[in-house]
């Protein structure tokens, strides 16, 4: 096999891409919760009520419980509707509590 038919082998090129990634990300995964984590996710009461707490994610926007929570007298916060992250942050609570390494 030349040069040539390793670069158009697809499967190499995956298994290259797939180590490049994992050398850059696995520092992460002895990280904790950062920056706007305590907003999205420790703090989040619909989060904390795992499954339960999925109908108010798809139905309010990332910021809402947090907000409702503190008082802060700010009904809405628009523009940060992304409910697909925040359920999977939902049904990782219910799995596994708060555990950075497993959503890093």
């Amino acid at each position: 096999m030349n040069n040539y038919q390793l670069l158009q082998n697809h499967f190499l090129q995956r298994i290259v891409i797939f180590f490049i990634a994992f050398g850059i990300y696995i520092n992460s995964i002895e990280h904790d919760y950062v920056l706007e984590d305590k907003v999205v996710i420790t703090e989040n009461d619909y989060i904390t009520e795992g499954f339960a707490g999925i109908g108010k994610i798809i139905s309010h926007n990332t910021y809402q419980a947090f907000l409702d929570d503190n008082n802060s007298g700010q009904q809405e916060v628009n523009g940060h509707y992304r409910p697909l992250s925040v359920i999977t942050f939902a049904i990782e609570y219910e799995y596994f509590g708060f555990n950075s390494k497993i959503g890093h």
